[in-house]
C-alpha cells in the first residue's frame, strides 16, 4: 500500500512537473517579443559597425592616396579605369544580349502569324528560332495531309462497289463524320 501511494505521489509529482513545464501563451508572446527586440537591436549594431568601417576603408583609401608615389597614382588610376570600363562594356553587352533575345522573339511571333498558327501553342512549344517554327509548320500539314488521304482512301473503299452491299465491317472502321460524306448528308 505504501507502495502504491508512493507511485501516486511520484505520478502526480511528474504530472505536476509536465503541467509546469508547459508554457502558455503568453510566456510565447512574452518570449517572442523579446527576441524580436534582442533582433532590432543586433540589426542596428551591424549597421553602425559597418557604417564605421565604411568610415574606416575611405580613411584609409585617403590616407593611401596621399602617401602613393605619382607611379601608384598612376597605377591605381589606370585599374580603376579599367574596372569602370569593364562595367560599362559588361552592362552593354547585358542589355545588347536583352534586346537580341526579344527581337528574336519577336521574329519568332511574326513568322508564326506569317504560317498562320496560333501564338498560345507557339508560346507555350517555347521555340527559339524561326526554323525550329518552320519545320513545326512543316511537319503538322504533312500529319493533316496524311490524314486526309487515309480519310479519303477508306471512303473510296466503302463507296467502291453498290451501296446496298457495303460491307458493315468497313463501315464500323469509319467515323461518324466519314459516314455523313457517304451517305450524302
Amino acid at each position: 500500500m505504501e507502495d502504491e501511494t508512493k507511485q501516486d505521489i511520484e505520478s502526480g509529482e511528474v504530472a505536476n512537473q509536465e503541467a509546469q513545464e508547459t508554457p502558455t501563451m503568453e510566456t510565447l508572446q512574452e518570449q517572442m517579443q523579446k527576441l524580436a527586440e534582442a533582433n532590432e537591436k543586433q540589426k542596428n549594431e551591424i549597421a553602425g559597425l559597418n557604417k564605421a568601417n565604411s568610415t574606416q576603408k575611405n580613411a584609409y583609401d585617403e590616407l593611401l592616396k596621399k602617401s602613393e608615389t605619382e607611379a601608384e597614382t598612376k597605377t591605381r588610376e589606370a585599374t580603376e579605369a579599367q574596372l569602370k570600363a569593364d562595367a560599362e562594356r559588361n552592362d552593354f553587352l547585358n542589355q545588347k544580349a536583352e534586346l537580341s533575345k526579344k527581337e528574336n522573339d519577336f521574329n519568332i511571333k511574326l513568322k508564326a502569324v506569317e504560317l498562320g498558327l496560333d501564338l498560345t501553342t507557339i508560346d507555350n512549344l517555347g521555340f527559339t528560332t524561326t526554323e525550329q517554327l518552320e519545320a513545326y509548320k512543316t511537319t503538322i500539314d504533312n500529319l493533316k495531309e496524311q490524314a486526309g488521304l487515309e480519310t479519303a482512301k477508306k471512303i473510296e473503299n466503302s463507296l467502291s462497289g453498290k451501296r446496298e452491299s457495303l460491307n458493315s465491317k468497313q463501315t464500323e472502321q469509319l467515323s461518324p463524320l466519314e459516314m455523313k460524306i457517304i451517305n450524302g448528308r
